[in-house]
């Protein structure tokens, strides 16, 4: 932990940090921490625990504000064959911690929720839900000031490869049915990587919502190296959720780059890789 004013990414801070905390069990393999901060200033970490060399079969919570974290707390209870990777965390303006994530048997997008008060009790958490028509990849989380939650994952490989987004108006128990942001196999890709959302709400003082998307060109996995970044919005009103209208994509890098990050501070949206 660091403490800094200002949002400025010219300025460099003093390289002056808190001890750092180890969170995880020495015995295992810990991976994928993902992170978010609550309006009361409060900061919730997940990641994911499992035999060294084997896949990831626990998923672990941990909370605090400024110093040490609370001890992490086993969420996830899986069956044999089950895998869990890349979780998404996010907190709301309502209360609640909302979570999704790749894994099952199949790899598809999971999604649960708790009440942020009651995060660290595994029994606070909603029945997981199935989200994803398949196997997918790369959950990632938004909201806007209208409480619509946003879901945006991506099909990295096959016929159905592209970028998809599902929205939920009812804090997140039931979701729509996916929406193609990106139809990946008709620009003739190979497949397609990590990405990135971020939802700007009340943009420019205005009645809407700004989605911003990013996401990375992959070639055919073991082949070549990540081909580029991309990167699209779409606005909708915040009265009224109609069919969304993507950009035509940007490039915004080339060759190598790789895990998109959006972040949304003072009126400026930056994009880091």
């Amino acid at each position: 932990q660091h403490t800094i004013s200002g949002f400025n990414f010219a300025a460099r801070p003093a390289p002056v940090w808190g001890s750092p905390q180890v969170l995880s069990d020495s015995s295992v393999s810990a991976s994928e921490p993902a992170m978010d901060v609550d309006l009361a200033g409060y900061f919730h970490l997940v990641w994911l625990e499992g035999p060294a060399g084997s896949a990831a079969n626990t998923l672990h919570y941990a909370t605090g504000m400024g110093g040490a974290m609370s001890s992490g707390v086993a969420l996830s209870s899986l069956s044999t064959g089950e895998f869990i990777r890349q979780p998404a965390l996010m907190a709301d303006a309502q209360g609640w911690l909302h979570l999704a994530w790749s894994g099952g048997s199949r790899g598809e997008i999971f999604y649960s929720r708790a009440m942020i008060a009651a995060a660290a009790d595994p029994a606070a958490w909603s029945t997981a839900q199935v989200v994803s028509d398949g196997t997918a990849a790369w959950p990632q989380l938004a909201y806007d000031l209208a409480g619509r939650l946003y879901l945006m994952y991506v099909v990295q490989y096959n016929e159905a490869r592209g970028v998809y987004l599902v929205h939920s108006t009812d804090g997140g128990m039931s979701w729509s049915q996916a929406e193609l942001i990106f139809d990946a196999a008709g620009a003739g890709w190979q497949g397609i990587g990590a990405a990135a959302l971020a939802a700007e709400a009340g943009a420019g003082g205005e009645q809407t919502t700004v989605l911003h998307a990013a996401w990375v060109e992959e070639a055919l996995p073991g082949t070549q190296p990540s081909q580029g970044l991309y990167y699209s919005r779409a606005t909708t009103s915040l009265a009224e959720l109609e069919l969304l209208a993507w950009s035509e994509p940007l490039v915004m890098a080339g060759e190598l780059a790789n895990w998109p990050r959006l972040v949304l501070a003072e009126d400026e949206l930056h994009l880091l890789y």
